[in-house]
């Protein structure tokens, strides 16, 4: 899980809305929307749930009412658990 914090630096309360909170298959963000009051910090929560091994490369979309959208870019490495249980201490 990342967590992404964002400040706002104006004079009037921001709202913002995720355009795409799956932006492909087990990858999550939330909120999708909310408001950031005047110096105020807003937290998105990125979550990657896999089902395969995969390389990813994708981008998050935020729309901020009545100013631009901002690209947040994120790219990743999903590798297989390399698990090793030692079976002859746990047979006693």
């Amino acid at each position: 899980m990342i967590n992404w914090h964002t400040k706002t630096l104006f004079c009037m309360f921001l709202s913002f809305q995720v355009l795409d909170p799956n932006p492909f298959p087990g990858l999550t963000v939330s909120p999708i929307h909310g408001v950031i009051p005047v110096g105020g910090v807003a937290e998105l929560k990125i979550q990657l749930t896999p089902n395969a091994v995969m390389k990813f490369d994708t981008r998050v979309n935020i729309s901020i009412r009545g100013w631009k959208s901002l690209e947040l870019r994120m790219g990743g490495t999903v590798e297989a658990p390399c698990v090793d249980i030692d079976m002859v201490n746990q047979i006693r």
